[in-house]
């Protein structure tokens, strides 16, 4: 019994001694790998006109607005609804998968820049930068240009069948079944009323890129989805410009 204390504090300190040089070893490892991949990072450099820095200035503000809806979403999937057979005034229908926005950067990047991330509901990611979208998912990542894609932005009446946001904009109420003239349609028993929303919506299409976002406060959204049509428009204008001017240097 007087040995039980001796013996474990003898054991006890061996196993510490090992675990410390494990640790010590494993530490080591996990730097090594962590200086190898900054070896391997990709570095970024651009050069930009007064307007394409201006406009994407204004992005990185309306991105920091847009981030604090209640909820964004991302169009999973969408089809058409027979509004005669399903008396109904919705013209399709959508499955939304709640997503972030966040400031964040490739981990192949080099120089930690901030960046803002799109999520979509695939799990991909988009990041902006002034004048090209970056696409990364699991298997690799893809450099666009904006003027290579279609940017589209506005309103939409939304018949919300979950919670409604606190930030969104209540428009009325719709029935579930109703008629065109707006009345209920006494023929279904379990109609009922739902609340009709504003919802700012962005789509982003092209080179196969087909996203599609929704956000609760149609005003950050419809804000953040202009400045990325006029951050376009001054990247396809500078390029452009270019051409006309024979430069034989290509914009970046």
């Amino acid at each position: 019994a007087w040995l039980r204390p001796i013996l474990s504090t003898f054991f006890l300190r061996g196993t510490k001694d090992r675990l410390d040089r494990l640790i010590a070893h494993e530490q080591e490892l996990v730097a090594g790998v962590q200086d190898r991949i900054k070896g391997l990072g990709l570095e970024l450099h651009w050069t930009l006109t007064q307007d394409i820095a201006d406009q994407y200035i204004t992005v990185l503000k309306t991105f920091s607005d847009v981030r604090l809806s209640d909820m964004i979403w991302s169009i999973c999937s969408s089809s058409a609804v027979n509004q005669l057979t399903e008396r109904s005034n919705v013209s399709r229908s959508v499955v939304r998968c709640p997503v972030r926005f966040e400031d964040s950067a490739p981990q192949w990047l080099t120089g930690n820049p901030t960046l803002p991330l799109l999520r979509t509901a695939s799990g991909a990611a988009l990041y902006l930068l002034p004048g090209i979208v970056l696409l990364e998912n699991f298997a690799e990542f893809k450099v666009f240009s904006m003027k290579e894609l279609v940017i589209e932005s506005g309103k939409t009446r939304f018949l919300e069948t979950e919670s409604v946001p606190r930030d969104a904009t209540l428009a009325g109420y719709s029935w579930l079944r109703e008629n065109k003239d707006g009345s209920p349609d006494r023929r279904f028993i379990d109609n009922y009323q739902i609340p009709t929303t504003r919802y700012a919506e962005i789509r982003i299409k092209g080179w196969g890129i087909n996203e599609e976002f929704q956000f609760s406060n149609a005003g950050y959204g419809q804000s953040f989805g202009s400045s990325l049509i006029a951050l376009k428009h001054a990247v396809s204008w500078a390029s452009q410009n270019q051409a006309l001017n024979g430069s034989s240097e290509p914009p970046r």
